[in-house]
């Protein structure tokens, strides 16, 4: 029963420790589109891979730079390496992450949402070539 209790505790602190990680990164979030004039509309604009990110209106732009700052992968435009590597492991698929952390790093650090766009650009530069031929056909 006492490790049962125990446990329970963890739990609970854990939990906690976890709401207030999305509590805060979420108030960032809204806190950089009310501060960007983002139209609530406008507030999750997809950063699609495979789009055409030149094509972007003005406030998705500000939405993308909010949707960085807020989750760390930026600080003032800048490119946060640890982030990267620690939050999407994913990126080792798809990018070279290496010369994209290196090459990209201050790409973005010209203005909030013009430069969420030019960091996005730059780091199309490093997308691996896609391998169709291990796609399996049915």
């Amino acid at each position: 029963m006492k490790v049962f209790i125990v446990f329970l505790v963890f739990m609970i602190i854990g939990s906690t420790s976890a709401f207030r990680i999305i509590h805060r990164t979420l108030s960032k979030l809204f806190e950089c589109q009310k501060r960007e004039n983002v139209p609530m509309q406008d507030w999750f604009a997809g950063n699609l891979p495979d789009s055409d990110l030149t094509k972007l209106v003005p406030n998705h732009k500000c939405a993308v730079y909010c949707q960085n700052e807020a989750f760390g992968l930026t600080t003032n435009g800048i490119l946060n390496p640890e982030a990267i590597l620690r939050f999407l492991p994913e990126l080792e698929k798809i990018y070279n992450v290496a010369d994209m952390v290196r090459y990209c790093q201050h790409a973005g650090a010209s203005n909030n949402c013009e430069g969420a766009l030019k960091l996005n650009i730059c780091f199309e530069n490093y997308r691996l070539p896609t391998n169709n031929s291990s796609i399996e056909k049915f």
